[in-house]
């Protein structure tokens, strides 16, 4: 009956056309915090959702200002999913020696990597839910790192977690009918 249950389950994802995959979820940055004595500059190169930043729209791949001890908030501000080398965010000192960001997924889990602009080498990375997430960045005497605030399931994750209850729910209860099956045949 197990067998069952699970085969209604799979059955039941395929007719939602969700697959058991890993989910691939969208990363926003709702706040900035500059906490240090320098001025930051940070850019956007994406085709969308390259979000608002103070006053300061990060269309077009121009760098915008993060004054030094400021908090900005963001609009629309995702981390991009990396695509051939053409969506990303950066931020840098002086504009010269830059690092860029972006989501991926290596070894079956999300990260934000962290790459040298102008090596490619992968210089740190943060792994991230499999989820949309929402969260902020602090740029403090160590560098820029973001701080996860919440991670939202999604729709899709979320009618899985209710039909895998509902997997269970059907286990049970085929479990149940099969112990009093069971008894009543004792009886009998």
């Amino acid at each position: 009956m197990r067998q069952n249950a699970t085969i209604l389950t799979f059955s039941m994802l395929a007719l939602f056309g969700l697959s058991q995959a890993a989910e691939a979820g969208v990363g926003w940055i709702d706040n900035i915090y500059n906490n240090t004595d320098e001025t930051w500059y940070f850019r956007s190169v994406d085709s969308q959702n390259n979000g608002k930043v103070g006053d300061q729209e990060m269309n077009g791949g121009g760098w915008i200002t993060l004054k030094p001890n400021t908090k900005y908030h963001a609009e629309w501000c995702a981390i991009p999913w990396f695509y051939q080398g053409k969506h990303y965010k950066s931020f840098s000192l002086d504009k010269a020696k830059i690092v860029n960001f972006y989501t991926t997924e290596n070894g079956g889990k999300n990260w934000i990597e962290f790459e040298n602009d102008k090596t490619g080498e992968t210089i740190a990375r943060q792994q991230i839910p499999d989820n949309d997430f929402h969260a902020k960045m602090i740029i403090d005497e160590t560098g820029p790192r973001f701080e996860l605030t919440n991670n939202q399931y999604s729709t899709e994750n979320t009618l899985r977690e209710v039909l895998k209850e509902g997997m269970w729910v059907a286990e049970t209860y085929i479990n149940y009918l099969q112990a009093v099956g069971s008894v009543l045949g004792a009886i009998k």
